[in-house]
């Protein structure tokens, strides 16, 4: 377990060894501007130290990033920031492109199991995406980066709105697990959780070939597959969405999950299309409600 000591407020950095089961190394960083781009570092200089799976934690994170290059901001305190370093070229299976979509439904499909025990209420939306009261929690980008010997390894990098206030958030469709339970929870024990969920369902995945496809004894959720698992938890599957593209939009409704992690989208008209990189959002109602 997390060491007492371990606070995620000190002034001080730490490099804690085996500080979960899974975990080789965890790296506390009093501030940083952002663990993605550290843990990218630790992977070029030092990946021989890292393990399988080695994570970076931050409650001060200054310039965080999303997907498309947008900024990830939170003030000091209130964003548990988390980039777990994933190297499953280090076991039986190395990783290929095609199952990299799975490392950010894995991390959403942790971080949502996180907030349940919490008793948040709580739904993924595609691709990178937690929310609660249909407003974004929770932030994932997955960057592949090569090692040496020419295998990729993963920076998984998590920002979870724990602490903000309802004037801290930065946009009108934010919110936080203080906000949503009432409750501050300490972001030692929501780390602990976190990391120890998303090693469990992550160490299945690569004892299995990386293959979602698969049943695997998940805690109490004994014959499922991974991709059932992620299904039954997002919010953008049998909704209404905007899939937003260089070449413009199109609408559609959201039907599954492809083999790789895809979205599949049956759009007007009938076409079904399975997109592994876009920008989707939910379509509301014209009360304000999103379509279901």
């Amino acid at each position: 377990m997390l060491p007492a000591s371990l606070s995620l407020t000190s002034a001080e950095p730490r490099v804690l060894e085996n500080p979960l089961p899974g975990y080789t190394r965890l790296f506390y960083l009093p501030q940083v501007d952002s663990t993605n781009t550290y843990a990218a570092a630790l992977l070029k200089d030092s990946a021989e130290e890292l393990g399988q799976l080695s994570v970076c934690v931050s409650m001060d994170q200054r310039a965080g990033k999303g997907r498309l290059d947008r900024t990830w901001q939170a003030p000091a305190g209130t964003c548990l920031a988390t980039t777990i370093i994933a190297r499953p070229a280090q076991g039986e299976h190395p990783l290929v492109l095609e199952q990299y979509p799975w490392a950010t439904l894995i991390a959403a499909l942790a971080v949502h199991q996180t907030w349940i025990l919490l008793r948040v209420k709580a739904g993924i939306k595609w691709p990178n995406d937690v929310m609660m009261s249909d407003k974004k929690g929770c932030g994932i980008l997955a960057q592949l980066v090569h090692e040496d010997d020419g295998s990729y390894a993963l920076c998984i990098g998590v920002g979870q709105n724990l602490l903000m206030t309802e004037d801290q958030l930065p946009v009108e469709n934010a919110t936080s697990v203080l906000i949503e339970s009432g409750t501050a929870y300490e972001p030692e024990r929501v780390l602990k959780i976190f990391l120890t969920i998303f090693e469990n369902f992550w160490n299945a995945f690569v004892q299995q070939g990386l293959d979602a496809e698969l049943s695997e004894e998940f805690g109490d959720y004994e014959g499922y597959t991974l991709r059932e698992l992620i299904t039954e938890r997002m919010q953008t599957i049998g909704r209404r969405v905007r899939v937003i593209l260089p070449e413009g939009e199109r609408y559609g409704l959201a039907v599954g999950l492809g083999a790789g992690g895809q979205l599949l989208v049956e759009h007007d008209g009938g076409e079904r299309v399975e997109y592994s990189a876009a920008d989707v959002e939910h379509v509301r109602a014209v009360d304000g409600s999103y379509s279901s």
